[in-house]
C-alpha cells in the first residue's frame, strides 16, 4: 500500500493477576490471571489495521478440603478472545469495520458437575459522511451467542443446555446543522431482528440549541429495545459477582422496550470558572429487566436473579456543577432524585428494586500548577432503596467517603502514573439491614500505570 507495515504502529502487552484469600467465615481462595496483547499499524494514508488477543483464567478453590476423587477447584473459567478492526478514512468519508470473538470454557463441580462452553461472534460496520451541514451515518451489526452445557451427577446426565441466539441490526442517522450551526438536529432509526424475540423498529430524535454563548439546551426522545443476554438467560450456576453476591439466570425473560425523553440545559459561565447543568428525564418501560433477591444464600452471600416488570414509569431530575479550573482547587457536585414505580400486576405502586430515591455527591480536590499530582475527597449520600419487588426488604439511606491521590513520576505524555485509592474511609454499612449480609468495608488500592 505504499508504506511499509511498521510505520505509525504501536503495541501493548498487559498482564493482570488478582487473588482473593477469602475471609474468616469462608476461607475460600480464588485467583484470576489475564493476558492482553494489542497492536495497530497504518497500511497507508487512508487505511489502518488494529487487533488484539486476550486470555483469561479464573480458579476458585473448594471451601473445604477436596474429597477423594475431587479436584482442587470447584469452579474453572478459561476465556480466549480476539478482535480485528479495519479503518478507512479519506477527506469526508470514514468507514470502520470490526470483528470480535470470544469463547469461555466452564467447569463447576459442587453438588453436581457442569462442563461446557459459552461463545460469541460479533461483526459491525459503520460508514460516516462528513458534509458541510449533514453528517450521515449508516451501519449494520450481526451477533451470534452460543451456550453448550452438560450437567452430570455421579457420572449420569442430569440436564443440559444447548442454545444459539442471533441478532441482526441496521441503523442510520443524520446530524443536521441549522441556524449558522446554533441548532443541531439528529433524526435516526434502528431496525433489529432477534432470533428468539422477532423484529423491532426503534426511532429516535435529539436536538441541541445554543441559546447564548456558553449556554446549550438539549432534548431527546426515542424508543429502545433491549433483549436479555445469553448470560441472563442461560447460566450453569449462580455466578459470584464482585465478591458480594451471586447472580442466577432466568430462561423465561422477555425483552425490554421503552420510550424515553430527556430535557436539559447546561451553562459555562463567562465571568467565573463555573459549569452548571440541570436535567429532567422520564421513561415508560415494558417488561423491564431487573435484579431481584431470591431469599437464598450461597456461602453466606445473597443469591439474586433477573425478572421482568410488566410496566414501569421512571422519572426524575439531576443538578450538577463544577467550580474551578484545570489546576488549583476545585469543587464538583451533583444531586438527583428518581421515582421508579411499577404500574401493573400485584406490585402496582411499588418501587423498583435497587433504585435509590435520591443521590448526592460532593468532591473537593486539588491539582498542582504543574499538573503532576493531585488529590480528591469524595462524599456520597445514597437514599433508601429496596431489595424485593414487594418493598419489604429495605436498604437504608447511607453515606460513603472515599479519597484518592495520584502522582506523575516524570514529565511527558507517556509518563507513568502512581495512584492511591482509599475506599469507604468511615466503614459505612451501606444501608445494610439484614444480618449476615456481606459488604465492602474499608479498602486500599495502590496502582502504577504507564504507556509506551
Amino acid at each position: 500500500y505504499g508504506a511499509p507495515i511498521g510505520q505509525d504502529s504501536g503495541f501493548m502487552v498487559l498482564f493482570d493477576h488478582r487473588q482473593d484469600e477469602g475471609h474468616g467465615r469462608l476461607p475460600q481462595k480464588a485467583r484470576i490471571d489475564s493476558l492482553l496483547l494489542k497492536a495497530n499499524t497504518r497500511l497507508n494514508e487512508a487505511l489502518s489495521l488494529e487487533g488484539s488477543v486476550g486470555w483469561d483464567e479464573q480458579r476458585v478453590e473448594r471451601a473445604r478440603a477436596p474429597a477423594p476423587g475431587q479436584e482442587r477447584y470447584e469452579r474453572k473459567y478459561d476465556t480466549l478472545s480476539g478482535a480485528l478492526g479495519l479503518t478507512w478514512s479519506q477527506e469526508q468519508h470514514h468507514w470502520h469495520t470490526t470483528a470480535n470473538w470470544e469463547r469461555q470454557d466452564v467447569m463447576t463441580d459442587v453438588r453436581s458437575r457442569t462442563e461446557g462452553d459459552y461463545g460469541n461472534l460479533a461483526l459491525e460496520s459503520v460508514y460516516t459522511f462528513y458534509g458541510d451541514q449533514h453528517w450521515i451515518t449508516v451501519g449494520g451489526e450481526a451477533r451470534r451467542d452460543t451456550v453448550d452445557l452438560l450437567t452430570t451427577r455421579q457420572g449420569r446426565e442430569v440436564s443440559g443446555i444447548k442454545a444459539t441466539i442471533r441478532n441482526y441490526a441496521l441503523f442510520a442517522q443524520d446530524e443536521i446543522r441549522l441556524l449558522n450551526d446554533r441548532l443541531t438536529v439528529i433524526p435516526g432509526a434502528r431496525v433489529e431482528h432477534h432470533s428468539r424475540f422477532g423484529s423491532s423498529f426503534n426511532p429516535h430524535l435529539s436536538a441541541m440549541l445554543e441559546l447564548a454563548d456558553g449556554t446549550n439546551l438539549r432534548a431527546s426522545v426515542g424508543r429502545s429495545f433491549k433483549s436479555p443476554t445469553i448470560w441472563q438467560l442461560y447460566r450453569d450456576r449462580p455466578l459470584l459477582h464482585g465478591n458480594r453476591e451471586y447472580l442466577e439466570s432466568n430462561p423465561d425473560l422477555d425483552p425490554e422496550t421503552a420510550w424515553s425523553a430527556n430535557l436539559g440545559i447546561e451553562k459555562r459561565w463567562q465571568t467565573l470558572p463555573l459549569w452548571t447543568s440541570a436535567n429532567l428525564f422520564g421513561s415508560r418501560v415494558s417488561d423491564m429487566i431487573i435484579t431481584v433477591d431470591t431469599n437464598r444464600e450461597i456461602n453466606g452471600l445473597p443469591v439474586r436473579t433477573y425478572d421482568n416488570v410488566d410496566k414501569v414509569n421512571i422519572r426524575g431530575g439531576e443538578l450538577a456543577f463544577q467550580l474551578g479550573d484545570y489546576n488549583g482547587l476545585y469543587l464538583k457536585g451533583s444531586g438527583g432524585v428518581t421515582r421508579s414505580t411499577q404500574k401493573s400486576g400485584p406490585f402496582d405502586g411499588k418501587q423498583l428494586t435497587y433504585v435509590p430515591r435520591y443521590q448526592l455527591n460532593l468532591a473537593p480536590g486539588y491539582v498542582s500548577d504543574s499538573g503532576r499530582w493531585g488529590t480528591q475527597l469524595t462524599w456520597s449520600k445514597v437514599g433508601r432503596q429496596y431489595r424485593d419487588r414487594n418493598n419489604k426488604f429495605e436498604i437504608k439511606d447511607h453515606q460513603v467517603v472515599d479519597a484518592s491521590a495520584w502522582l506523575m513520576l516524570s514529565t511527558g505524555r507517556l509518563a507513568p502514573k502512581l495512584s492511591l485509592d482509599l475506599g469507604n474511609l468511615t466503614d459505612s454499612d451501606k444501608g445494610e439491614t439484614q444480618a449476615n449480609r456481606y459488604r465492602t468495608g474499608c479498602s486500599i488500592k495502590l496502582s502504577l500505570s504507564g504507556e509506551f
